[in-house]
């Protein structure tokens, strides 16, 4: 049997901790006494569409907040865009973008710094779990003093290949989108993208 919760077969777990091994920092979610793992909303369901409409979903959250207020985290890791929306609403702060298209971060409190990516259900790249992982792990070593400026200069090299792969993706969905009863889309909305240059930066960042 695990000895963490069945972790072979927990794959929030793993999704994190494979981000954490970028940073040499998986020891941390390899006792049970370093970290809590919270629902934002504190009922069960297999997806969020089965919660009750009568819960209030606010409530909970603030209680989610109340339990960071007391357990003062050095990092609080909220996982997709809905447990974000939910933090923002009842701490009436926002956060601010760390690494476009991947990491938003708070500065909560002098102990506290407050990350925000996307749910780990989501089909991560093994660029972006590098990006998040060797984040946290400065986040860690540098007294939680981080900005997007340091961030970038930091990992300059891993953000231009996430940024060029997120392009890339774009224009793979551009080239390769379904055509509805064989009409093309407007000359006017493909012209604007520059085929060439995409492709000539792609293969000299190789």
């Amino acid at each position: 049997e695990d000895k963490i919760k069945n972790t072979r077969g927990w794959a929030l777990w793993h999704q994190i901790y494979r981000m954490l091994e970028y940073s040499n920092r998986q020891e941390l979610l390899e006792d049970i006494n370093n970290f809590v793992i919270s629902n934002m909303i504190f009922f069960g369901t297999e997806n969020e569409k089965q919660i009750p409409k009568k819960i209030d979903l606010n409530e909970c959250a603030r209680r989610t907040v109340k339990l960071v207020n007391i357990l003062h985290p050095k990092i609080v890791l909220l996982l997709g865009s809905n447990a974000t929306t939910l933090f923002e609403e009842v701490s009436k702060l926002k956060l601010g973008t760390l690494v476009d298209n991947s990491i938003s971060y708070l500065k909560y409190s002098d102990n506290t710094l407050v990350l925000s990516i996307k749910h780990t259900a989501y089909h991560y790249s093994n660029l972006e779990k590098e990006l998040i992982g060797k984040t946290i792990g400065y986040a860690l070593d540098h007294h939680l003093v981080v900005n997007q400026e340091c961030i970038k200069k930091e990992f300059s090299d891993i953000i231009q290949k996430f940024e060029m792969m997120i392009r890339i993706n774009l224009l793979n969905r551009e080239i390769t989108r379904p055509y509805k009863k064989d009409k093309c889309p407007p000359y006017s909305k493909i012209s604007k993208i520059d085929y060439t240059k995409l492709v000539f930066e792609f293969f000299t960042s190789i």
